[in-house]
């Protein structure tokens, strides 16, 4: 297989469904998360939009903590299959909303769909792949659904316009049948994953029994513990940005809907690249490693585009930030599901992105507040330097943790691993 174009080829009929799955999914979220602020723009205040964005990210990681419990009681698929239900109702019904409690109720449905669906995007993963090819099966999955979210995120604004100019709907209608459109995309997604089978051959999900000892409890959970600890830092920095993003295009570039869809989409496919790149990249340097100098090039990008009055240098910024944040996705995937039982995969997933939502749900408001209060130059310089003290607050923990302390934490896990085989084979 040629290392600079991964092919998908290789791996099995349900692998390819996951994948298949996840670019359909992909591309109706990347047409929601591109349009939804905006359509709220038209009639909500701006104080209003983060308390509903933050509420949103709040459910998220509510429920997030049920998807993994879920997840290890019925299995990932399974949740996955619910959680899109439940995404596409909340996206339907926010497009359709129009009072201000209408709008809340939706988004904490919306916050339980994804609970359910992002928390299960690399248990499936992992429970249909073997570990020697996993970063670059993780590589594949987030660069093709990357490269749906720049369709996506491309088409959103092309097609909002479109009703707009040649059906000649008003802005908010035209957005409005735009996210629709998105919610039936997500909703199609499903169709996939109907076609796989459960996964009921691996003997290793029998290796934890409920009934664990108080000291395996610690083993476990240590790595978990910090995982949080720095996906909450994590989500902190990226919920003062990126649920923005497309308002801050608006307030200081005063750019349309096409344009904003044009420059978020140029910054997503630079993401794409890069990530067909880091499995090559990581057995050089090592994964923790490259996740540093990955944010070591993206953040000094994110202080001067919050400086920046100019719309090219502010896009290649955004490019630079968005694709070196999003590269360490798969990163952090492959770290931590390395040193983690199979048994708790669907758990600790559910973790990281219950602390990541609990940071982004409790800043979100804190970033519109800056903007109503010190304007759309001054409240989003200030928004940024906030998030790129987080990132760096972020990063530093996670290499600490995860790069320092590695091998302590692999030996951890490969003896616990060990004692429930040798438990395993007494009792059998």
């Amino acid at each position: 297989m040629n290392p600079w174009f991964p092919s998908i080829s290789t791996y099995k009929r349900t692998v390819k469904l996951i994948l298949l799955w996840n670019l359909i999914f992909c591309l109706g979220q990347s047409v929601y998360l591109v349009l939804y602020n905006l359509y709220l723009n038209e009639f909500v205040p701006e104080y209003e939009i983060g308390q509903i964005v933050g509420l949103g990210y709040l459910s998220y990681a509510g429920f997030s903590l049920l998807g993994g419990i879920l997840s290890d009681r019925i299995g990932p698929r399974k949740t996955l299959i619910m959680g899109i239900f439940f995404l596409a109702s909340g996206y339907g019904g926010g497009s359709l909303a129009e009072s201000s409690d209408f709008l809340y109720f939706w988004s904490i449905v919306t916050g339980l769909g994804q609970a359910c669906t992002m928390a299960m995007f690399v248990p499936v993963l992992t429970e249909y792949s073997d570990r020697e090819d996993r970063m670059r099966l993780f590589s594949i999955a987030y660069g093709s659904g990357t490269f749906a979210l720049f369709a996506g995120t491309l088409l959103a604004g092309l097609v909002t316009d479109s009703f707009q100019q040649f059906l000649s709907f008003s802005g908010i209608a035209s957005m409005r049948i735009t996210v629709l459109f998105a919610a039936s995309f997500v909703l199609l997604s499903v169709i996939p994953l109907l076609l796989v089978k459960t996964n009921t051959s691996s003997m290793e999900s029998k290796l934890i029994s409920p009934e664990q000892s108080e000291v395996e409890k610690r083993r476990v959970y240590i790595p978990v513990s910090l995982y949080g600890m720095t996906r909450f830092m994590e989500g902190m920095g990226v919920g003062l940005i990126m649920p923005f993003v497309n308002l801050f295009l608006v307030g200081r570039f005063e750019l349309g809907t096409t344009m904003i869809s044009v420059v978020m989409s140029i910054a997503t496919l630079g993401t794409v690249f890069m990530m067909f790149l880091t499995p090559i990249i990581s057995r050089k340097l090592g994964e923790v490693k490259l996740l540093v100098i990955y944010q070591m090039i993206g953040l000094p990008s994110l202080i001067l585009l919050s400086f920046t009055t100019n719309l090219w240098v502010a896009a290649l910024c955004f490019l630079f930030f968005r694709t070196m944040y999003y590269s360490t996705l798969p990163i952090q995937s492959k770290v931590i599901m390395d040193i983690i039982d199979k048994s708790r995969k669907g758990l600790v997933s559910s973790v990281g992105l219950m602390s990541n939502t609990i940071g982004i749900g409790l800043v979100s408001p804190l970033s519109m507040n800056l903007v109503t209060d010190f304007g759309n130059y001054w409240g989003y310089v200030y928004s940024f330097f906030l998030s790129f003290l987080c990132l760096v607050v972020s990063v530093t923990c996670f290499y600490w943790f995860f790069e320092r302390n590695r091998e302590r934490l692999i030996v951890v896990h490969n003896r616990t691993k060990k004692e429930h085989m040798d438990q395993y084979n007494c009792q059998e």
